[in-house]
């Protein structure tokens, strides 16, 4: 009899947090859903190359990119290779990487950091910097515009690989990127 009135009294008292536990289960997949919906990403703009800009306790400074044509297996695309470096200016360890950046070109589309070469990323101590080269694979006919970095799902850093805000051109649409200045130097002067 004792051992029945226990049942019962356990039963009683873990029917409500049972309960509870299945209703919160079912509010937080109806707020993620909604959520999912309206997915709201910060994106922060950067114009200026080669300068350090502080993101998020770290000091990152982001090179242009240099440009090789691939020969041998891969022949028909352009190997970038992007220079960046990183300081950690705050009191804890921050992780920078590869795997962070994306090469987005001029269709929207965003490439990830070839695996054929050496790899940036690691925890940096306070204090501490590191740096190294992102390399992108794309095809010759790909034309460069963003670098992406992502800080997280809400919040992307980009630096415009465009110079077209540095130089007043003629009407039209096209935008020389870096690699157009350095072949077209003569180009590079003010138009009327």
């Amino acid at each position: 009899m004792k051992k029945i009135l226990l049942l019962c009294i356990l039963l009683l008292l873990s029917t409500p947090i049972l309960t509870s536990c299945k209703n919160n289960y079912k509010n937080t997949s109806k707020n993620s859903t909604s959520s999912n919906k309206e997915l709201n990403i910060e994106t922060q703009k950067i114009n200026d190359l080669d300068k350090t800009n502080v993101i998020d306790g770290l000091e990152i400074t982001v090179n242009k990119p240099d440009k090789k044509e691939i020969n041998g297996d891969k022949k028909g695309k352009i190997l970038y290779t992007i220079h960046v470096k990183g300081k950690n200016i705050s009191s804890a360890s921050k992780g920078l990487g590869s795997i962070d950046f994306r090469l987005q070109t001029k269709d929207e589309k965003q490439h990830s950091v070839s695996t054929n070469y050496n790899i940036l990323g690691q925890e940096i101590e306070p204090d501490q910097e590191i740096e190294g080269d992102l390399y992108f694979e794309l095809d010759k006919k790909d034309t460069l515009d963003q670098l992406v970095y992502f800080l997280s799902d809400q919040k992307h850093i980009v630096w415009n690989l465009n110079v077209c805000g540095t130089i007043v051109r003629k009407k039209s649409d096209y935008c020389p990127t870096f690699f157009d200045l350095k072949v077209h130097k003569k180009h590079t002067t003010l138009y009327d």
